[in-house]
């Protein structure tokens, strides 16, 4: 995993003032850390690729968390049973309970600075920071245009070299 800051352009026609006591929450709203799992391959179809996409979808006023996530019908070599499903705002909800859910989180994720606070000691998940911005409505999705490749496991890898040959 690996993480680089990010940070949104302000345009001529966007008018921005901080002030001492807002200053914090406009940065926090302004700049985002950007990780992403070594182990997958995507591809990208369309104008941009997923990572431009991820920073273009960024919006720190609504957003602690933007998940790139990819329908499990284009999640290759990947067992699982999904992790979210998605409301008509681009909010993620967890699968919970339900057998299935059909989008899979790619490991690549945009996260506000905002959310990551009061994190507990020692080794933790970022579900830590997942639930609490699901629990405030500030977790969205944006679905992956491409396919997607777990490669998490040496066997994954021959047909994925495979499949990504046929591609292109």
């Amino acid at each position: 995993c690996f993480a680089v800051l990010l940070t949104r352009a302000v345009t001529e026609s966007t008018s921005v003032t901080v002030h001492a006591s807002n200053a914090e929450a406009a940065v926090s709203a302004a700049f985002a850390a950007l990780s992403a799992n070594s182990d997958a391959i995507w591809t990208d179809e369309g104008k941009s690729d997923a990572l431009s996409r991820l920073a273009d979808a960024w919006d720190g006023e609504r957003m602690d968390g933007l998940l790139l996530i990819v329908p499990r019908e284009r999640a290759f070599q990947h067992s699982g049973k999904g992790d979210f499903f998605l409301d008509d705002e681009s909010r993620l909800i967890r699968r919970g309970y339900h057998d299935s859910a059909p989008w899979i989180y790619t490991g690549n994720q945009l996260i506000s600075h905002r959310l990551i606070r009061e994190a507990p000691d020692g080794p933790f998940s970022t579900n830590f920071f997942w639930d609490r911005a699901i629990a405030e409505g500030r977790l969205f999705g944006l679905v992956h245009q491409g396919d997607w490749y777990d490669i998490g496991s040496p066997q994954a890898i021959a047909p994925t070299e495979a499949a990504l040959a046929v591609h292109g």
